[in-house]
């Protein structure tokens, strides 16, 4: 809009001298020049021709040297005021070389050592939302430069200046030239003068930037009001890997430590948090003339220094959430923050971090080095938790305890609480020096949450859920050919994002474990050594070597013990073969998936083997001897058996070798298929002859070979399961249903498929009626695990077709429909059906595969109107399950819509597509919807699981023209959703080709055992 004139305003004299068609009587055209004027005109021509060019170029030269000379003069004013700006930053696009630095990494001459990080944030919606400040950093140069490279990416960077701290009486610099080199996410700035060696510099950076939905950096996250339903908003962080540089210019990578002095401004109706203690406040003066709500610096909350620690454990939020709190035993503060309204929420959170600091603290001999702990439920968060030193953010859902929370979700909180203040000590006060051993921190947190979260809830029984929770992960994902090793090569931010996978985690962890137990078996004291690596590089940095280096021992070098394990991808099978009655050979070679060719190196792992050795000789299986342990090294091994195992076999006697006792290698082991006959048989006749946690191995190596294509007949493995019917505990029966449903996904359109279900369904029989709906146990130490049984068992049950299941399921969905309000929480919802809070989902999922659109709408109206996350992501779990095409696509919609949030909407999209008939309906719909997908779940990142589902929808593509389709949308995609879709790509291919080979073997084994049930049932 145009400004209007005012009285005075020089805009509103007219353009021309008179107007339109006027006489101008001060001129007389007509009248003769005197004499004078034809002197004056012939003057004033001289001057026009020669003299004014000559006065333009004259001062064109004049301006062009003054713009040079201000352009390289230094600035004189004070550190902090506004220099002379050096013109438009030259950006170097990415894969451009050029400039004054472009490797990957920053400049190990310029290190930082403190920075006073002060800004402002403005929370005004989705789009309107922004944060300003400005940082100064100290600076260490160790050689001498003219340049400082320092990380940003989306901030606006104006007026930086540099300035040594001792010479007040020098003017601050200037740059001359700034670099924006968008790939490597850095921007250069070089000086006029060279900056000698020296620690007293300050780098100061003024700074700008805008409030994304991006779940990275600094970012908005959202939640809804829980009276009126309106939209609210808080502003959180998440830095890790490489996204502290979104929120604030600084040397963005692990190494470069340095310690923060934080102040952040607010408007009046928000507080902030930091790392670190609130030392001081201030309040601004409301202005009438403004809308105090909108002043961003109303409020200001300045903050004790860090300790010295990396820029990707920073955090700070904005928010009006209130806080529930704890104490541990030496005083520190514990406080979980939850939105208004939701405190008590956060009650059994507050109590476990507790009393886990407190575990950890007397395991580990090294105090938590920070004041107080803050641990906070951010409603939009891609990662399930994050560890920031002192202010831990989580998913709602890892860290609030509703009133129907299942044990599986007290669990869960309890598991990853640990997992996040087991890595206040690995990652936050010792943190690996790059990337490539990622694995220092997430390996040993993984390793340390079941420990952390046993020392809270012992009835949890923890320990024995490490095997099948992570080690047979690792063990899954690391069969691959497109593995890496734990510790990998990677120097860019989309390199280093791939690393947060099960290697790291579950196969670090693994790792962990197994060097444990070897170190303990043998007399040595595990957390002794890992005490004396934290108390060397405490507040520094580590590398797996220094790590190995502390554990050793004199008679256990612990380097070359783990050197393959970290190094070389994969983890290798001990083949075990009875050479005669008193040796055996053991074998070692790589395990991979079905179809994938043989290394061309061979790989030798240092495998720390055990093995028992088990007889019937006394009628029942017991075991015979001692138990053996040997160190493999080579590629074969010869073993001699001792003490009891030497003795001749007695008439009808049998014997038995059950490799890896505990499960605390991570290798797989396969025996000779007599002994797994042999086995199965005394399974039957008294399944403790091995403990829990051997039965669930032996089921889980024996399958993985029968899978792996490592067996010319199946038959053998595949009786493991008979035993399973007087099977009672929850690692067996959980490795079991893992398989069961391995097989049953791998021939699930095989037109003989109904033969494999009828075996199964009738294993599940009496498991199924001795669990039941309800606990009936009078030991409240067992309710828990047998809950975590309850829950898969009978959800397993009824996804298999187990018919008594499913009826019951339909008829709570009934009675629920009938007397429980749609907008009612799963705690009315268990209190109406009398079923713990766990069985919900397998009533509301029974009812939407196996029923039509009436179901499914009541459990999307279920869904519409659930006030708790948990108890919305229940019913929207349940829709993924919806097994007609228009349903399938339903879901599909609704995961992109608007009213799932940006954090499930991965997770709900792999859920509805996994199944070979809805992952081609699901990508039919993406694909048409493209634009949609794109904005609304993204190109993926750190811990996004938009990767998981690009590799779920290829595993399932059952059909050579449905993986055709899907290896042709991956050349348009991310190079982090293409390394997904190969990956299930692989699965896929493998999966028919297993098909091809042993499909037949198993409808075979079913319709034995079926015509076994029918002449037993005569």
């Amino acid at each position: 809009m145009s400004t209007p004139a005012t009285y005075g305003d020089y805009r509103s004299v007219p353009d021309r001298d008179v107007e339109d068609g006027a006489v101008d009587h001060n001129h007389d055209d007509l009248a003769p020049p005197t004499r004078w004027e034809r002197i004056r005109d012939t003057t004033m021509h001289i001057v026009n021709v020669l003299f004014i060019p000559l006065l333009v170029v004259l001062s064109v030269v004049i301006i062009v040297t003054l713009a040079i000379l201000l352009a390289v003069r230094p600035h004189t004013g004070a550190p902090g005021t506004t220099p002379t700006h050096p013109g438009a930053p030259i950006t170097i696009p990415p894969g451009a070389h050029g400039g004054k630095w472009d490797q990957v990494k920053l400049p190990e001459f310029i290190r930082p050592i403190h920075y006073d990080l002060d800004f402002a944030t403005l929370i005004d919606g989705e789009f309107n939302s922004t944060f300003e400040g400005h940082v100064v950093i100290r600076l260490n140069v160790t050689q001498a430069t003219d340049f400082v490279v320092v990380h940003a990416v989306d901030l606006n960077l104006t007026d930086v200046t540099i300035a040594d701290s001792t010479k007040a009486d020098q003017p601050a610099l200037a740059p001359i030239r700034h670099e924006i080199h968008t790939g490597k996410q850095y921007h250069v700035f070089v000086f006029p003068e060279t900056l000698a060696p020296a620690d007293t510099y300050l780098l100061r950076v003024p700074y700008a930037g805008t409030l994304t939905r991006d779940l990275r950096g600094y970012y908005l996250a959202k939640y809804a009001d829980p009276e009126t339903g309106d939209a609210k908003w808080l502003a959180t962080t998440q830095f890790e890997p490489t996204d502290a540089r979104r929120a604030f210019p600084c040397f963005d990578q692990p190494d470069h430590k340095a310690t923060f002095a934080i102040t952040m401004h607010t408007q009046p109706q928000f507080h902030a948090l930091s790392n670190m203690k609130l030392v001081e406040t201030d309040m601004s003066i409301p202005n009438e003339d403004q809308d105090f709500t909108k002043n961003p610096r109303a409020k200001s909350y300045k903050f004790a220094p860090t300790p010295k620690m990396s820029t990707y454990l920073i955090a700070f939020i904005v928010s009006d959430f209130e806080p529930t709190g704890a104490t541990t035993k030496r005083g520190v503060s514990v406080a979980v923050w939850t939105q208004p309204g939701q405190a008590k929420m956060g009650t059994y959170a507050a109590k476990a971090a507790a009393e886990i600091l407190d575990f950890y603290e007397e395991l580990l001999q090294i105090e938590y080095p920070l004041p107080k702990l803050d641990l906070i439920a951010v409603p939009d968060f891609a990662a399930g938790a994050m560890e920031n030193w002192g202010l831990v953010t989580y998913r709602d859902t890892a860290l609030l305890i509703g009133p129907s929370s299942a044990p599986n979700n007290r669990q869960r909180v309890a598991t990853v609480i640990a997992h996040e203040l087991a890595h206040q000590w690995f990652g936050n006060l010792v943190t690996m020096k790059w990337w490539d051993d990622l694995w220092l921190n997430e390996g040993f947190a993984t390793f340390m949450e079941f420990l952390g979260a046993n020392a809270t809830e012992p009835t949890f029984e923890l320990d024995a859920q490490f095997y099948r929770s992570e080690q047979v992960r690792a063990q899954l994902a690391d069969a691959s050919v497109h593995t890496h090793p734990i510790h990998a090569n990677v120097a860019d931010p989309a390199e280093i994002e791939t690393l947060f996978d099960a290697i790291s985690y579950a196969k670090g962890g693994s790792i962990l474990r197994m060097v444990q137990h070897h170190l303990e078996s043998n007399g040595h004291s595990f957390f002794a050594g890992v005490t004396k690596y934290l108390r060397a590089h405490a507040y520094g940095n580590a590398e797996s070597k220094d790590l190995w280096t502390a554990l050793s021992t004199p008679e256990i070098d612990v380097n070359a013990l783990v050197a393959a394990w970290i190094h070389e991808p994969g983890y290798p099978i001990v083949t075990v073969e009875q050479v005669n009655a008193t040796h055996l050979k053991l074998s070692q070679e790589r395990f991979l998936n079905y179809g994938a060719d043989k290394p061309k190196e061979h790989v030798n792992w240092q495998i720390p083997f055990s093995f028992a050795v088990y007889s019937n000789r006394t009628g029942t299986p017991e075991p015979l001897g001692h138990e053996h342990t040997v160190l493999l090294t080579e590629a074969e091994t010869i073993v001699a058996l001792e003490g009891a195992a030497l003795a001749p076999l007695a008439k009808k006697e049998h014997r038995v070798i059950k490799p890896n006792l505990g499960q605390y290698g991570l290798y797989r082991f396969a025996i000779p298929e007599a002994m797994t006959e042999t086995a199965a048989e005394w399974l039957v006749q008294d399944p403790a002859f091995l403990a829990p946690l051997d039965r669930a191995g032996l089921i889980e190596d024996s399958l993985a070979a029968v899978v792996a294509g490592r067996t010319e007949t199946l038959a053998a493995a595949l009786n493991l399961f008979q035993f399973l019917a007087a099977e009672e505990t929850y690692p067996v029966w959980g490795a079991a249903m893992s398989r069961l449903s391995g097989i049953h996904g791998l021939i699930r359109l095989d037109p003989e498929l109904v033969a494999y279900r009828q075996v199964v369904t009738r294993l599940l029989d009496a498991a199924v009626e001795r669990i039941g709906w309800t606990e009936t146990n009078e030991d409240e130490r067992t309710w828990h695990v047998r809950a975590l049984l309850r829950t898969e068992l009978l959800g397993f049950a009824s996804s298999i077709g187990h018919e008594p299941t499913i009826a019951m399921a339909q008829s709570l969905f009934k009675k629920m429909e009938k007397h429980v309000p749609v907008d009612a929480g799963l705690d009315v919802i268990t209190k109406k059906l009398k079923i713990a809070p766990a069985l919900v989902p397998v009533v509301v999922k029974t009812a939407v595969r196996t029923g039509g659109d009436n179901e499914y709408l009541a459990v999307e109206a279920r869904f519409r109107a659930a006030k708790l996350i948990g108890d919305a992501l229940v019913f929207m779990t349940a829709l993924s399950t919806a097994q007609a095409p228009h349903l399938v696509t339903r879901s599909t919609a609704l995961a992109l819509s608007p009213v799932v949030r940006g954090q499930d909407k991965p997770s709900s999209l792999s859920q509805t597509g996994n199944s070979a008939v809805s992952s081609t309906l699901v990508l039919d719909y993406v694909l048409e919807h493209w634009t949609t997908f794109l904005d609304q779940v993204g190109q993926g990142g750190a811990f996004s699981s938009a990767a998981g589902f690009w590799e779920v929808i290829a595993a399932n593509a059952y059909s050579s023209a449905a993986r055709d389709r899907i290896a042709t949308v991956a050349k348009d995609l991310t190079p982090m959703f293409q390394q997904a879709i190969t990956k299930g790509l692989e699965s896929a291919t493998a999966a028919a080709k297993w098909r091809e080979a042993y499909a037949p073997q198993v409808v075979a084994w079913a319709h034995a055992r079926i015509g076994e049930a029918a002449v037993a049932a005569e």
